[in-house]
């Protein structure tokens, strides 16, 4: 278990240099609770493959979830992937703004992306605010933001500048 952690100052890039999978250049993972990320700058680099910031979680114990997440004041630029990446039906609530996110040359993704719950999992309770962030999609098909959480009032996103270059409806 980690709490009351502070991740901040920090330069991240090239991560998952091997391209045999997806990494993360920031996860926050199972019980980990009040967790302040920011002033990091992150980016895929020319050779990296991932996710900019993943809240995740690998138990399937209820309730081993992260919470009380807040992500501000960070510069994350990724290229194909998400900048910031809630994976199944595994955290339970996180305050992210004031953020530049930037992802380019993504096919079906969302430069937000809020992924679908897993068979034993549910969005359930959870609270997920996005305000005050910088958005931009470039690509064929790439969103802004992608919500599957599939249950209403779970996400709020207020006061957001979303740009997107995408040709397809987003």
């Amino acid at each position: 278990l980690i709490k009351d952690s502070y991740i901040g100052y920090n330069t991240i890039t090239n991560f998952g240099k091997k391209n045999d999978g997806v990494y993360d250049g920031i996860l926050i993972n199972n019980e980990e609770r009040n967790i302040v990320v920011e002033h990091n700058i992150i980016t895929a680099g020319a050779y990296g493959h991932g996710f900019g910031i993943t809240i995740d979680n690998n138990e399937l114990l209820k309730g081993y979830f992260p919470t009380g997440i807040t992500v501000r004041n960070n510069d994350i630029r990724m290229n194909g992937n998400a900048a910031i990446f809630i994976e199944h039906g595994q955290a339970m609530s996180a305050d992210i703004y004031n953020n530049l996110l930037y992802s380019a040359n993504g096919n079906y993704t969302g430069v937000i992306n809020i992924a679908p719950a897993d068979v034993n999992q549910s969005y359930a309770g959870a609270k997920f605010n996005f305000y005050f962030n910088t958005i931009v999609a470039e690509g064929t098909y790439m969103a802004g933001y992608y919500d599957y959480t599939g249950i209403s009032n779970t996400c709020t996103l207020k006061n957001n500048l979303i740009i997107t270059t995408a040709a397809s409806e987003v």
